[in-house]
């Protein structure tokens, strides 16, 4: 027993060094974003800011994110980390960004394990993991709080590749547990992102490509993984919708690009070799990217299909000389399977889509360092390992210059518009950062969103975001004439008759307002930011039932988990004199997180149970600090 762990011993130190180096590194590169803002406009103002089922830990919190899409995905074990993250950090970004950080570290060193395992070289086995963790690529991933998803889909995916190598090598009698634990973190990882379901295919081919003993594939030990996988990829098909007119849709899924499955297969070959190009030649990298679309066999997509079949071809020979080896470009394009328009998404290409295909690249770096090291003259080593340690430095600074775009709204949308000045989405980006800037620029953002529908009449949320542009300046005609436009073209638009509504109630037309809040909500009758307008609104009437009425429907909708709703209905019942329903809504919005003492003590509506000695009692518990 001692002699076992003396080896376990001795294994775990003879990989610190290569170990704290990584972690080191990555700190170096990404300790910058430490500093960062939340995106408030690209999904982190969605999945955290304005969700209150992530603002703390309680049992129906857990309820609702296991029963709810959010931003068009299923992912719970997404939400559940921005739960811890809440606890621990409040709604600070820098602490939100630190857990993305650390996972990627872990992932990192993940991969070096599983690198050693198969090439049994620490150096290979580190520059492999070392050139997944720096490429410029995987900033997306690290500095975007919302791909969370991203980085906790990839720790269990390699968590239940490791458990299923000691299942199927190990001879032992906790080969069942190791099954078993391989099994369950497949779940957490497709519960984090359906981009996991290659995980069947991928022991499937690794059995084949790394035969073990006894030499024979199993096929019956991949049916377990397969139903789970199929079961998530039926659940990330229903979630993801793209449409944006209503609060809290969002997804990914969308027609065939160019209208047809054959022109989505053209416009996608020289996608590929863009990210092909972008793997050896990280530069001009962007939130958004706005490739050709090809209805027809051109020139552009003749040349990428004869690079692709030139890389087939080499895959072949790469097959016939070394199976193992041929196994990594295989994963990379089994791994950009879910993101290649198989199933159409909105987004044509993005940085993050090659998180999981990095893997294979990194495989493939490792395998050439261990071929290099075979050689035994000591110059190709120190060659070698210049080439090594100044393409490392080049990706690190590469990786460190990127990370800066991503430090708030603002810089991430004015870098995407140099990079794709055609995009109206990029300029739809910009002039939501414009407006909802600590400081707004409502000027500039409505220069945005004109950019914006030029390059895209059709545009919706830029002519949403135009006449809230409008309304928020008090420039009431052009306010309505844009959101009578957004009508005629967009009868069911729910955010546009809220539009509507809000412009309505600043002119105090209040009859108009309501009418306006309540088509928005038969349109869609589970919006709970109509509902709150709507509670708003007969709080301003006098009309006291109605308004309770609406609070508590946003009651049922978000599972008490809104801590600003029940201090409206402290209010509502305050306003009605019932004192001690008031304290009750009251002490269920403290407890849920609102944490606003000067709105509370200059607050009128709650001004006559003030000296209740209960409302007291709740001060003095929930703000020691001011008594």
């Amino acid at each position: 027993m001692i002699s076992c762990l003396m080896i376990k011993f001795k294994e775990c130190r003879t990989h610190l060094l290569p170990a704290l180096m990584l972690i080191f590194a990555s700190l170096t590169v990404y300790g910058s974003i430490l500093s960062h803002d939340f995106l408030s406009n690209w999904d982190d103002n969605r999945y955290i800011l304005e969700n209150p089922d992530v603002l703390g830990i309680s049992w129906p919190r857990i309820q609702a994110v296991f029963s709810k899409y959010y931003v068009g995905n299923y992912a719970p074990v997404q939400l559940l980390s921005y739960m811890l993250d809440h606890v621990i950090w409040g709604l600070w970004a820098g602490g939100f960004l630190l857990t993305n950080l650390l996972l990627h570290i872990l992932n990192g060193l993940l991969l070096y394990r599983l690198l050693f395992r198969l090439v049994k070289s620490r150096l290979a086995a580190w520059c492999g993991a070392a050139f997944f963790m720096m490429h410029p690529v995987q900033v997306e991933t690290v500095a975007w709080i919302s791909q969370r998803k991203n980085l906790l889909a990839m720790l269990f995916f390699l968590i239940a590749w490791e458990f299923y190598l000691a299942y199927r090598d190990e001879g032992t009698a906790k080969r069942r547990i190791y099954y078993l634990t391989s099994l369950l973190a497949l779940l957490l990882a497709l519960l984090s992102k359906s981009v996991a379901v290659i995980f069947p295919v991928v022991i499937f081919l690794f059995d084949y490509f790394y035969t073990s003993a006894p030499a024979r594939i199993r096929y019956v030990d991949k049916v377990p993984y397969l139903l789970v996988a199929i079961v998530a990829a039926v659940l990330a098909l229903l979630s993801q919708t793209p449409d944006y007119t209503e609060w809290g849709a969002g997804g990914g899924r969308a027609g065939f690009h160019g209208g047809s499955a054959i022109a989505t297969f053209f416009t996608m070959l020289p996608v590929f070799c863009s990210y092909l190009r972008m793997i050896v030649w990280p530069t001009g990298l962007s939130a958004l990217y706005e490739p050709a679309i090809h209805n027809s066999f051109d020139f552009s997509v003749l040349t990428a299909a004869l690079i692709l079949g030139g890389i087939t071809f080499l895959l072949y020979r790469i097959c016939s000389y070394d199976r193992r080896l041929a196994f990594w470009p295989l994963f990379t394009i089994v791994a950009i399977l879910p993101v290649s328009q198989i199933v159409p998404l909105v987004t044509l290409m993005n940085d993050r889509y090659l998180y999981f295909p990095m893997i294979g690249v990194a495989a493939l770096t490792a395998y050439a360092i261990k071929f290099i090291n075979q050689f035994s003259n000591k110059w190709i080593h120190v060659f070698t390992l210049s080439v090594i340690a100044t393409l490392l430095l080049l990706l690190s600074g590469a990786s460190m210059q990127r990370s800066k775009v991503w430090r708030n709204a603002a810089t991430l949308w004015s870098d995407t518009v140099k990079k794709t000045p055609d995009s109206y989405l990029a300029w739809e980006g910009m002039g939501e950062s414009l407006q909802y800037a600590a400081t707004p620029r409502r000027g500039e953002a409505i220069v945005a969103y004109q950019r914006a529908i030029k390059l895209n009449p059709s545009g919706e949320m830029s002519r949403y975001n135009l006449g809230m542009a409008y309304i928020e300046l008090f420039d009431y005609a052009n306010a309505d004439t844009i959101l009578r436009e957004l009508l005629k073209r967009s009868p069911n638009n729910v955010m546009g008759w809220t539009a509507f509504g809000d412009l309505a109630l600043h002119r105090f037309e209040y009859s108009d307002a309501e009418s306006r809040y309540r088509k928005a909500l038969s349109l869609q009758p589970e919006a709970v930011q109509v509902h709150q307008k709507i509670g708003n609104l007969m709080v301003l009437l006098g009309r006291i039932d109605d308004a309770r009425s609406s609070y508590q429907r946003i009651e049922g909708i978000q599972w008490s988990n809104n801590a600003l709703n029940a201090y409206e209905l402290a209010r509502v019942e305050a306003i009605a004199g019932n004192t001690g329903a008031s304290i009750v809504w009251l002490e269920s919005a403290l407890q849920r997180g609102y944490s606003n003492y000067a709105g509370i003590m200059a607050d009128e509506e709650l001004m006559p149970m003030m000296p209740d000695a209960r409302f007291a009692d709740l001060v003095n518990k929930y703000f020691p600090q001011q008594r």
